[in-house]
């Protein structure tokens, strides 16, 4: 699976639907703002010869707190610093293609793609959007944070080590 980075010009946006208006809503109207404000940046899974996307998630710098960090196990860090980390925003995947692993191929792109970024960072933060998304994330290793079930981390260390 090779995924590219959004371009407006390029990717028809407006025929994607995932099923959860806010992610469409998102793609559709938010996308390039972002991209062009450096709020995120945005990489997508095509169909083949058209530009329709199949899947596509969100990457953006973000950063946790130290009380944070400790609830999941992050010892040995500075008390006095944000602790950088990595936001996987947004995550979504047509409807016509649910079910057929490409959730689940586009989270570890993502994972990837943050493994060989310069940048660093110690953790990858999701926000799931429910309790359903949160349990499908964790399947893949990601923990809550403290009393937040809809925030969840992976360190960089279990990141690198699924990925060999």
């Amino acid at each position: 699976m090779i995924t590219t980075a959004f371009d407006a010009e390029v990717h028809d946006r407006t025929s994607f639907g995932c099923g959860v208006d806010s992610i469409n809503g998102f793609l559709r109207h938010q996308t390039t703002q972002w991209i062009r404000k450096g709020l995120s940046s945005c990489w997508v899974l095509e169909s083949g010869d058209t530009k329709n996307i199949i899947g596509f998630y969100t990457l953006s710098a973000a950063a946790l707190s130290c009380e944070d960090v400790e609830v999941v196990g992050g010892r040995h860090l500075p008390k006095s610093i944000q602790i950088p980390a990595l936001r996987i925003g947004r995550l979504g995947v047509h409807l016509s293609h649910q079910r057929k692993g490409i959730g689940e191929a586009l989270l570890i792109d993502s994972l990837e793609r943050a493994s060989m970024m310069d940048a660093a960072w110690a953790f990858v933060i999701v926000d799931a959007l429910d309790t359903h998304a949160a349990a499908w994330y964790k399947r893949f290793g990601f923990v809550a944070i403290g009393h937040d079930a809809l925030r969840l981390v992976m360190a960089r260390a279990t990141v690198l080590k699924a990925l060999r």
